[in-house]
């Protein structure tokens, strides 16, 4: 440690070197700490703000799969940890640090992170997405399949999905949705994607489509001759019985997997519109 103190003014320099560069291309996806005027940090940890929406566990498992460890050093508020639980606190607690510790998570920071691996992590946590999958009101067999069939694989990939219907899903297919994905829309979200499954205009998704409007990209996907081709990217395929099968050559050419539960929603979906395969 004594030798290390002869770099020490280095090291610091060096870390906020990186701090820097971290807010500077940051801060514009999420929220990045702020120094008070005339004061210093040595950045024992570069800790950031997901926006709103954002899955902390599923930005996390997306950094993971590249590669790139995260941490969370306070999953609790202090005030919440053992040895200040006796101290007094506010009536109805802290609310502002207790929504904190469930939204902040920390990047890589030493002082020997070179900008090669800074950009990875950079363009991993730009890459990060949140969507909303939604569908045309009264959903129908090939509707809930494939916004539940995509919402499943999009999950699996370590994305913040949320799937979306004006109205609930119908019994008969209640055991398609085991976690209960399938909701009605919330609002004060934004989304990087939409996606619009088997709904031929925006019109179609009903109330749902005030709720999304919040967005940055908006797709398309459906197999009816009548789409109006309504979003900022359109794949409709008149040519297919069933928007299930376009969901199904996505995941391929994405090289999603398709999993047991995926393969039923997309089944479904399929079979639905076809009636059981018979046209």
């Amino acid at each position: 440690l004594i030798e290390k103190l002869k770099i020490f003014e280095d090291e610091i320099a060096a870390r906020n070197r990186v701090a820097e560069r971290y807010s500077r291309l940051l801060s514009n996806v999420v929220t990045v700490p702020q120094l008070a005027p005339g004061c210093t940090s040595v950045w024992a940890q570069y800790t950031i703000r997901l926006p709103k929406g954002t899955g902390r566990d599923s930005f996390a498992a997306a950094l993971k799969a590249q590669g790139i460890p995260t941490a969370i050093y306070y999953p609790k508020s202090m005030h919440q940890q053992t040895a200040y639980c006796h101290f007094p606190v506010a009536d109805g607690g802290l609310p502002v640090s207790e929504q904190l510790s469930q939204d902040v998570i920390s990047l890589p920071m030493h002082a020997y992170l070179d900008e090669a691996t800074q950009d990875r992590i950079i363009a991993a946590v730009r890459q990060s997405r949140t969507l909303a999958v939604v569908g045309h009101v009264r959903p129908d067999g090939d509707c809930v399949g494939s916004q539940l069939g995509l919402s499943l694989a999009l999950k699996a990939e370590g994305k913040k999905v949320y799937c979306w219907n004006e109205d609930p899903i119908p019994q008969k297919y209640e055991f398609l949705d085991a976690e209960h994905l399938f909701q009605k829309p919330k609002r004060g979200l934004l989304f990087d994607c939409v996606i619009a499954t088997d709904a031929a205009s925006f019109e179609r998704l009903g109330s749902v489509g005030a709720f999304v409007a919040n967005h940055k990209v908006l797709a398309n996907i459906d197999h009816h001759e009548s789409n109006t081709r309504y979003g900022h990217l359109n794949w409709v395929s008149a040519r297919e019985p069933s928007t299930g099968e376009l969901i199904f050559r996505l995941l391929k050419a994405a090289k999603w997997p398709v999993t047991k539960r995926i393969a039923d929603c997309l089944f479904t979906a399929v079979s639905t519109d076809t009636g059981s395969f018979q046209h």
